[in-house]
């Protein structure tokens, strides 16, 4: 729409006492395209904001279709659960389409944290970034061809973000952003594990003696660090720690499980089983996008 004229609003008091800005309404010319026509109207100047036109426009229209996500800021913002407060502030949205709803444009996103369609007001230029900004380590990594690695050898990382697809044990499939919160692993049947490590008979060595015992009397543990070999393991939060082989943690009678916030769910605290996704990407520098709204380039 355009400005085409203004009146005062009172023409006793043409001015705010509080700011001493003009007390103003701008009479604005826009196409109405529901009567076919031109529609004329006085809009209290509150109502109204400058938009950049075409440019502004162009640069949404350049991004239809496109790889690459957009930052935008959310209307409601995702508290995480359990986490002191914290509030996940934008998301990542892929523009679809451009809509005129009478008096402004809004932009139709697909929305990668709430995993629907979503509408967003026009107003100031788009922040874009560009996949190898946005991606980090992937599985299957198809592109440095370390596709037949199991989903156990990933590096997941407390305290960041990450796409994920996942299938339940109902066989329902989904796609969500999920924060890390902690990494552990639940012994499912603890005779057939110690039956497959060789721990069934009394006479094992003294590096396996040490472990076995470590590891009886719970079913549950924490991860606390990986290497491509070694997994650190303990029986509390930080508490006292032991390394067994990967090959432990990927033994069939033992499942691990992502605790995480869920940004699908609000930020509800939810656990994913590992063996169920199927597919993952790290969002670099997800903590500072997601919750403070700023893009880094590591390349540059």
């Amino acid at each position: 729409m355009t400005v085409i004229d203004f009146r005062y609003c009172d023409d006793k008091n043409k001015f705010c006492n509080k700011t001493g800005k003009p007390l103003i309404e701008f009479k604005c010319k826009w196409y109405n395209s529901k009567l076919k026509t031109f529609s004329e109207e006085f809009l209290n100047i509150d109502l109204l904001f400058i938009v950049d036109f075409p440019s502004v426009l162009e640069d949404y229209a350049a991004k239809i279709d496109g790889n690459s996500y957009n930052l935008i800021k959310m209307k409601k913002y995702i508290m995480l659960e359990d986490s002191g407060e914290i509030n996940v502030k934008y998301t990542l949205a892929q523009v679809e389409s451009i809509l005129h709803k009478h008096y402004y444009y809004e932009v139709l996103t697909s929305d990668l944290l709430k995993g629907k369609k979503n509408s967003v007001l026009i107003g100031s230029k788009i922040m874009s970034i560009e996949p190898n900004i946005l991606w980090g380590p992937t599985y299957p990594d198809y592109k440095n061809k370390s596709y037949f690695n199991r989903i156990n050898d990933y590096d997941f990382k407390e305290n960041e973000y990450y796409f994920i697809s996942y299938t339940d044990k109902a066989k329902r499939f989904s796609k969500r952003v999920v924060k890390i919160r902690d990494i552990f692993f639940v012994i499912e049947n603890r005779e057939a594990l110690y039956e497959s490590l060789g721990w069934a008979d009394d006479e094992i060595s003294g590096n396996d003696s040490i472990k076995k015992e470590f590891v009886s009397g719970t079913n549950l543990f924490f991860i606390n660090s990986m290497t491509r070999e070694n997994v650190s393991i303990s029986k509390e939060k930080n508490g006292e720690e032991i390394s067994v082989s990967r090959s432990f943690i990927n033994n069939k009678n033992v499942v691990v499980l992502l605790e995480t916030n869920c940004l699908l769910k609000n930020g509800l605290i939810r656990h994913f089983r590992l063996d169920g996704i199927s597919e993952v990407r790290m969002i670099n520098n997800g903590v500072r996008l997601l919750e403070n709204g700023v893009i880094i380039d590591e390349k540059e």
